[in-house]
């Protein structure tokens, strides 16, 4: 049993309220993430797209272009930036996931762009928010 299994089983309410707000900052993040693209022209198509291989934050259309948008929301920066959260195992993950994607739509081989969007809180007042169009490729 590793560190966070023993205080889930410890303490299982503080742990609820510490997930709670987890998730609360990461939703903040991709709604602030979602009008600072839609800022920039993009139409705003899907939020969090689920298949079997993962999750999309946000798919948008940028003229006649597919856009991915994967979103990581910080706190602070003391960890490097949030965009070095999307690893080789991440960006893997958000291509198979926009292929599913494309395929339920119909259109397979519909191109796609992968971008990352940085949001980050100062304690309680958003910091900076930084757009990465074409973060990665297939």
């Amino acid at each position: 049993m590793n560190i966070l299994q023993h205080f889930q089983r410890l303490f299982p309410s503080r742990w609820r309220r510490l997930k709670a707000a987890h998730l609360r900052l990461g939703q903040k993040g991709e709604d602030i993430a979602a009008e600072s693209l839609q800022e920039r022209g993009m139409e705003l198509l899907y939020r969090n797209f689920r298949s079997r291989h993962g999750e999309l934050d946000l798919v948008l259309r940028d003229g006649c272009e597919l856009v991915i948008a994967e979103v990581k929301t910080r706190r602070r920066m003391r960890h490097g930036s949030p965009a070095d959260a999307v690893d080789a195992a991440k960006r893997r993950m958000v291509i198979r996931t926009a292929a599913a994607y494309t395929r339920a739509l119909g259109f397979p081989r519909l191109k796609r762009r992968y971008d990352i969007v940085e949001v980050v809180f100062d304690d309680t007042r958003l910091a900076s928010v930084t757009h990465w169009p074409n973060a990665f490729r297939e």
